[in-house]
């Protein structure tokens, strides 16, 4: 291994001096050669080369031995050979190491008082020291050790901890090591009262946010993380800092029952987040959220949603009442909106008002039952408008794992969903919806990314005719089959127009790699179909290329597509996006 650097002259003249390193490799190699690296540059010039050269193995002979002293190597021989070139601009300091014989620790001494004593995750430690005995010395492991006592101590409240003795032996003429620790935990300091400062939230709701830590329990720094976690994931506050009160500690008070204060920063009364997309048939859409994240003391909040597109807009707002027992496991919604569309001949509007109950329930799933009112007013076949009222309850189950960042490398999203509508209720047709769609991503060393996606629904129903629109399935576009236009697969009516499909089938494949630091290149295949009979096949397939961007502004998509094998279909279709597919 050569390790060159390049020593430069006080006067206009300058060398290269080389080093080379032999007679070590593997571990021993690594770590001193990166010791060697941080050496400091020496001057050196054609007239007190030979003086640079004695200095300069001095620190290279200090430097290898201090560093194999550290992998248990005390014996090292070291010396050195300088080679000149034939013009004497250049040299080489060949450093030969012979690391010696090996420290073997022969013994081993962990010795815990104090409460430390009773500890399962201390006497753990303790055991993994005593695995240390009969291996060759390494001091970082054993500094690593100390560390791990310590960092124990502060992670589950032994503030008073020390170590009584802390002693790392070495017998050079027998090879051997010894450790010889005594630490002292002293007591364990306990959960005192919770107390919140800056809140505008009212106290009963924080404190059962607060509910994980109770008076008198261990103190245990996880809880505290997870306590913060809770309080920044209700979107109430902009900034979190929560600490013990170590007054009792630095005071030598003999109480060991510490309070924990909760510093908290209220979140902005009002967020507004938009994101900006362009497709060719669709042309500019926009998408714009104004969230009041609090309204009163009592948690509750607004979002007002709007899509804008030149064929459909849509507007929603929610009414968000969290639990006081549990504000982020359970809450009640109410959503109130408008949507309004004239795309590929088909036209509609439709009013909904949906009361929602959701419930967070163990391992990333969570479910929603909704009790569901909808007035739309569309055309029929016989192109005479149609006015339908429905009444219907759906539940949905939803499973969430995924990694952060823009382009997570691991998603594992699951949606399943049934709708139900009868008559008996007042509805005005009887149906029975569900559905089922899964996104799945996987990242393979951090530069390939595969993305696979399906897409299940199924309207059972006598009324086809007079299913709003809003609710019948159609296929074609981003999210969707790729190279065809929005929405414009589905079966027609007698009049050419596109109708809407009883049954939906769509899988997506997608492969990226990263290009660049933060540039990804994509192609995808996207196939499906919306139809009616299941039987009478009708699948359509779209293939194309894009480039996905970790911008300061959000993830940017652009995709290019064109179906595949159609004969009725030609041509290209652009997609432009802002924000997370998900």
């Amino acid at each position: 291994m050569i390790l060159c650097a390049l020593f430069f002259a006080q006067h206009t003249y300058s060398a290269n001096v080389c080093l080379q390193l032999t007679g070590l490799n593997g571990n021993l190699l690594s770590q001193v050669r990166n010791r060697l690296s941080s050496l400091s540059i020496i001057d050196a010039n054609e007239d007190n080369m030979d003086a640079t050269d004695y200095r300069f193995k001095s620190l290279l002979n200090e430097a290898v031995r201090e560093e194999l002293r550290t992998l248990g190597y005390y014996s090292p021989i070291i010396y050195f050979e300088l080679q000149r070139s034939s013009d004497n601009q250049h040299y080489t300091i060949i450093t030969h190491v012979n690391p010696g014989k090996q420290t073997i620790i022969a013994g081993v001494n962990v010795v815990l008082h104090g409460d430390a004593c009773y500890d399962l995750d201390y006497q753990q430690l303790v055991d993994v020291s005593k695995k240390e005995l009969g291996t060759v010395l390494n001091h970082t492991l054993y500094y690593q050790f100390k560390t791990g006592l310590s960092e124990l101590a502060l992670s589950k409240g032994y503030f008073n901890a020390k170590f009584e003795k802390s002693n790392l032996n070495i017998s050079p003429p027998r090879y051997q090591a010894y450790w010889d620790i005594h630490f002292n935990s002293g007591k364990r300091y306990r959960f005192g009262k919770l107390r919140f400062h800056g809140a505008q939230i009212c106290e009963d709701y924080l404190q059962k946010i607060g509910s994980i830590i109770n008076f008198g329990d261990p103190y245990n720094a996880n809880l505290l993380s997870s306590l913060q976690n809770r309080l920044i994931a209700s979107n109430w506050f902009e900034s979190v800092v929560i600490s013990p009160d170590l007054e009792k500690v630095t005071s030598g008070s003999k109480d060991n029952i510490l309070n924990i204060d909760a510093r908290v920063k209220p979140q902005l009364h009002n967020q507004i987040k938009s994101s900006i997309g362009y497709t060719l048939n669709l042309g500019l859409q926009l998408k714009t959220t104004w969230d009041k994240t609090w309204l009163n003391k009592y948690g509750h909040s607004i979002k007002t949603i709007i899509n804008l597109q030149v064929p459909e807009q849509a507007i929603e707002m929610q009414y968000k009442v969290p639990f006081v027992r549990d504000y982020r496991e359970q809450y009640y919604m109410l959503q109130g909106g408008f949507n309004r569309c004239n795309l590929n001949n088909i036209e509609y509007n439709s009013v909904a008002l949906n009361l929602m109950h959701y419930k967070h329930l163990s391992n990333s799933w969570q479910h929603a039952i909704n009790l569901r009112g909808s007035i739309t007013h569309f055309p029929i076949q016989s192109n005479d408008d149609y006015t339908t009222i429905l009444v219907y309850p759906s539940i949905l189950i939803e499973y969430m794992r995924t990694s952060n960042g823009l382009m997570p490398t691991i998603v594992n999203k699951q949606h399943y969903s049934v709708s139900v509508s009868n008559t008996a209720w007042n509805s005005d047709i009887t149906f029975l919806i569900w559905q089922i769609h899964n996104v799945w991503i996987r990242t393979l060393v951090n530069k390939h990314r595969f993305i696979m996606s399906s897409n299940i629904g199924w309207i059972d129903t006598r009324s086809l005719e007079l299913v709003p629109p809003s609710i019948r399935f159609f296929a074609g576009g981003y999210q969707s089959i790729r190279g065809y236009k929005y929405q414009s697969i589905s079966p027609k009516n007698n009049y050419g127009k596109l109708n809407g499909a009883l049954k939906l089938a769509l899988g997506s494949l997608e492969y990226q790699q990263q290009i660049a630091d933060k540039l990804w290149g994509t192609f995808f295949i996207d196939s499906g179909e919306a139809v009616n009979d299941i039987t009478q096949n009708n699948i359509k397939t779209g293939t194309g290329i894009g480039i996905r961007w970790e911008s300061p502004a959000g993830l940017i998509r652009f995709d290019i597509a064109r179906p595949l094998a159609d004969k009725h279909e030609h041509g290209l279709q652009l997609y432009i996006g802002l924000g997370s597919a998900l």
